[in-house]
């Protein structure tokens, strides 16, 4: 457990843009095939990250900020600094930064196929 939040500890200070496939993984032993990503990803102000989906199940942590948050078909979901939302694995989702001044932090934690992309273009539900 303590290597795990080690691992957490450097990603947040390492970590590649989200765009990018995280260069930092671990292996997850008790379970063949699978890695966890830990990402932090900024949103700037008034933008989003576009509808995309992750290969994994996915836990993101507002770390500064506040976010509207879509997932799939569901309704709007508004989450600020401390809170948490979670994504099932192959789920349309789309973060949207809430405020037109401030920053959006978030630190995405992802556990997903091992050496999958880390995310993938998805259409809005409402568009399928």
């Amino acid at each position: 457990m303590r290597a795990i939040a080690l691992f957490a500890a450097a990603a947040v200070i390492a970590a590649p843009a989200f765009a990018d496939p995280p260069d930092i993984h671990i292996d997850v032993p008790h379970r063949s095939g699978l890695e966890v990503n830990v990402v932090e990803h900024d949103i700037a102000p008034g933008q989003s990250s576009g509808w995309h989906k992750h290969p994994g199940y996915e836990i993101a942590y507002v770390l500064s900020g506040a976010a509207n948050v879509t997932i799939g078909a569901s309704p709007i979901r508004h989450v600020s600094q401390g809170e948490t939302y979670e994504v099932e694995r192959g789920t349309p989702h789309n973060v949207t930064n809430a405020s037109t001044t401030a920053p959006l932090a978030l630190l995405i934690t992802c556990l997903k196929d091992k050496n999958a992309p880390w995310k993938s273009p998805a259409q809005p539900p409402s568009i399928r």
